[in-house]
């Protein structure tokens, strides 16, 4: 009892208040609006979290619950920046998703160089080691095959790199089944940003391929 009346007395010397489920909702959304879309780490969250009570004079949630707040705030955050860029992906490029998946076995073994309608997912993943001429034809055609794949790049353009980055690495450490197990919407969002960013590394590889062979 004297634990909380000093508590009480220190709140209200301080001008602080007791935080409220109100107050959970605001710093959600802040979180949401200001630090989320440059994909933050948590410690980072929390940090930015503990500076929005401070701001407006809120006592602390407790840790166990300020981080279910935090979490919290990461998946809206990402619901909603889904829900806005699968608006923007055109049917053909989700056709084009399933089919490049549903043509892929995980248990197969590729030969390196293919050409390209023979083309899966497991082959755009990946970076050809050693530079040499036979090389650069199939790197032509990877390059090809995800320029032709339309995706929503003037929204990719204004997002965050880092925040991008996430999922496409996401992608990148995942198995076609794993991917296929994905949520609609989710699988084609970050399969679209996978195309987004794959497009402009493989212009660097062959790029620098270019360079290393002349």
């Amino acid at each position: 009892r004297s634990i909380e009346r000093f508590r009480q007395e220190i709140r209200q010397l301080l001008g602080y208040q007791i935080a409220t489920v109100a107050d959970s909702e605001r710093l959600i959304l802040s979180l949401i609006e200001t630090i989320l879309p440059e994909s933050p780490t948590l410690a980072q969250c929390t940090e930015a979290a503990y500076k929005f009570l401070r701001k407006h004079k809120l006592e602390p949630f407790s840790p166990k619950e300020l981080e279910r707040y935090i979490r919290s705030a990461y998946a809206r955050f990402e619901e909603q920046f889904f829900s806005m860029i699968v608006k923007h992906v055109p049917e053909k490029t989700i056709l084009t998703i399933k089919d490049l998946l549903k043509e892929d076995d995980d248990s197969e073994e590729e030969d390196p160089l293919k050409t390209v309608v023979d083309l899966k997912f497991r082959d755009l993943k990946k970076d050809l080691a050693g530079v040499q001429l036979k090389h650069v034809k199939h790197e032509i055609e990877k390059l090809r095959y995800v320029c032709n794949i339309s995706v929503p790049r003037e929204i990719f353009n204004i997002t965050s790199r880092k925040l991008l980055l996430k999922y496409y690495s996401r992608i990148l450490a995942s198995l076609p089944s794993n991917v296929k197990e994905y949520v609609s919407e989710t699988r084609t969002v970050t399969m679209t940003i996978f195309f987004y960013i794959r497009t402009q590394l493989l212009t660097d590889i062959l790029a620098d391929l270019f360079r290393q062979l002349i």
